[in-house]
């Protein structure tokens, strides 16, 4: 098996990525009852940070084995362009971050870090078992 970033299962992964962005995204419009059409603007610009916060994600399994510093940085940059889709979605304009919003990202990257280290101590569980 390859380990390269170029093997057709890293390939599969990032398109998978692509399309559960998309999904994520469309599932955010629709649960915040903000589906219009035509969309507007900010749903363009959001959706494009939606995708770009998937990539992140995709860097952040990548960096399992990688030291922790790094898994968490890609996985709370991630998070953090995840938040900034929701607050664009809810406020429907570029605006400052309500103290709301704010403290809301607190727990958005609370939870994501505590999600990583999970994963982590998983997947360096099984790696020690041999499974």
């Amino acid at each position: 098996m390859s380990c390269s970033l170029r093997s057709p299962n890293q390939l599969g992964a990032l398109g998978i990525t692509f399309v559960t962005s998309t999904i994520m995204f469309m599932r955010r419009v629709l649960v915040l009852n903000a589906f219009v059409w035509p969309p507007p603007p900010v749903q363009y610009v959001t959706w494009g940070i939606s995708v770009c916060s998937g990539l992140l994600f995709w860097v952040t399994l990548n960096s399992l084995h990688s030291p922790l510093e790094v898994q968490l940085t890609t996985g709370i940059l991630s998070t953090i362009l995840a938040w900034i889709t929701y607050v664009l979605l809810v406020n429907q304009r570029l605006q400052y971050p309500s103290r709301q919003q704010q403290v809301s990202l607190f727990f958005h990257i609370v939870t994501e870090a505590l999600i990583l280290l999970q994963v982590r101590m998983v997947v360096m569980f099984l790696d020690a078992c041999g499974a």
